[in-house]
């Protein structure tokens, strides 16, 4: 029937390509169906529907036995696909994820082949939050994509990014250079336009002046559609890196252009390439990208700058690194350079602890600890421990064990197993200070005396307030 079906509909024009690929899918007829399945997304990713090329793709991927030639050529359509949608991180991203991941393990491919998959796979990670997956994808990719230097030196501008990932920024500054490298050589005044606002986007990102200059040579039109509106792109980017660094009045200069040169009928701006996490902000619009403070000379990886408050927190922390090992003549002078810096990262710990974004403020806090400021360590929900003071559990195992109650008929009043009881009355002896039962009864201990804390205590009592961690980091720096 689905055969009888397909073949009927193949002398309609133009084709239904979408039930064509259903229709021979469900026939059996592998090759047809691979054939429209293509066809089909192609016109799907034309028309802006890009879900519904990858649902395509990956299903045949999925279904189909096809060549290793055919399967790898395939995913990378259905990787290139996937980078275009503008829904969350959904369901259908994961199963582009592990599609793709399985069309790797794919006896047969070329080391070519597989980079051609990696490399949207790797950017597709960067959306999904995977870091570091991300950038062991991007890498490998690079490292076979001679053939194609365009998207090579996509690959390294992506590596560029400094994304909460383990590289420090020296390591993501080398891709950048080598993809402006790469770029320079380029004819297509269309490529070497995308590159050349995607490394200025990357550069903004990790903090570099340098990023300016790149910026002052971007175009503010193009020649065609595209290229006008690649040009909103680039500046909506840049627009938004301005923010990041507080500078306001080429924020609005950059997002004027943007939105100027965005004023296509049907085709709004939209930050795609540039930014990893804003290429979907729609996706993931509560991890806006930061700059990262440089610090070249640490050997520490992991952590490496604080990536939050961006050209401030370069400050702060600028005169912290120049501080170690002060000629006698200029001590005076350090030591009011690293008292300002302290102030300041002070400040933005304060800032950044208001506004919710704890692991930046940990970034500060570990920075301000390592200069000898004593920074509280803040609750971050969950059971606290009760240090040496009983829990209300075990506080109910000693009642009854001094109102004579064995293990056994404790576990039946209170309704736990006797291996509970044991080891919440155990641990109550040790805070009691105490080796028996006996010893414990002949304490005449009563409970008004232990200093009880409840479980609504127990959650607010050590917090500290916003207000506080200013002055208990000032205090603590004091000379």
């Amino acid at each position: 029937m689905h055969l009888l079906a397909g073949r009927a509909l193949e002398d309609i024009h133009p084709p239904p390509v979408a039930r064509l690929a259903r229709h021979f899918r469900e026939a059996g007829e592998t090759q047809s169906w691979a054939r429209y399945a293509e066809q089909g997304a192609e016109l799907a990713m034309a028309s802006g529907d890009h879900t519904k090329a990858v649902d395509l793709l990956v299903d045949l991927l999925s279904w189909a036995v096809l060549p290793p030639a055919d399967r790898a050529r395939v995913a990378r359509i259905a990787g290139v696909a996937a980078l275009g949608r503008r829904e969350p991180v959904d369901e259908v991203y994961h199963r582009v994820i592990r599609t793709l991941r399985s069309v790797l393990e794919t006896p047969g491919l070329s080391a070519r082949q597989q980079a051609e998959i990696r490399n949207p796979l790797g950017r597709l990670l960067i959306t999904g939050g995977e870091a570091q997956a991300a950038l062991s994808e991007l890498e490998q990719a690079v490292a076979n994509l001679d053939h194609d230097p365009v998207e090579a030196a996509r690959a390294m501008t992506y590596l560029g990014w400094a994304y909460a990932g383990p590289w420090p920024a020296s390591t993501h500054r080398r891709w950048l250079d080598r993809a402006g490298e790469l770029t320079a050589e380029f004819d297509s005044p269309a490529e070497r336009l995308n590159l050349a606002g995607n490394r200025a986007a990357a550069l903004l990102m990790l903090g570099e002046e340098e990023a300016w200059d790149v910026v002052a040579g971007l175009p503010i039109d193009g020649a065609t559609s595209a290229e006008r509106l690649d040009v909103a792109r680039i500046h909506a980017n840049v627009g938004t890196g301005a923010l990041i660094w507080g500078r306001y009045a080429d924020a609005e200069e950059h997002l004027a252009v943007a939105m100027r040169r965005g004023d296509t009928p049907g085709r709004p701006v939209r930050q795609r390439t540039a930014w990893p996490h804003g290429a979907c902000a729609s996706r993931r619009p509560h991890r806006m990208p930061r700059p990262a403070a440089r610090q070249s000379r640490r050997p520490r990886a992991r952590g490496d700058g604080i990536r939050a408050g961006g050209a401030r927190l370069e400050r702060a922390a600028a005169p912290l690194r120049r501080h170690a090992r002060p000629r006698a003549s200029s001590r005076g002078a350090h030591q009011g350079q690293i008292e300002q810096g302290r102030e300041l990262l002070a400040a933005q710990y304060e800032h950044l602890f208001r506004l919710g974004a704890r692991g930046d403020a940990d970034r500060v806090a570990q920075r301000l600890r390592e200069h000898g400021a004593e920074v509280p360590r803040l609750w971050r929900g969950g059971r606290r421990g009760y240090g040496d003071q009983l829990s209300p559990r075990e506080l109910d195992v000693v009642q009854l064990v001094v109102a004579g109650k064995t293990n056994r008929e404790i576990s039946r009043i209170l309704a736990k197993s006797p291996t509970t009881v044991d080891q919440q009355l155990r641990a109550a002896m040790r805070k009691l200070k105490v080796s028996s039962r006996t010893a414990l009864a002949a304490r005449q201990w009563r409970p008004e005396c232990s200093q009880k804390r409840t479980p609504s205590m127990s959650r607010h009592e050590n917090d500290v307030s916003a207000g506080q961690l200013r002055s208990l980091v000032a205090q603590s720096m004091t000379p």
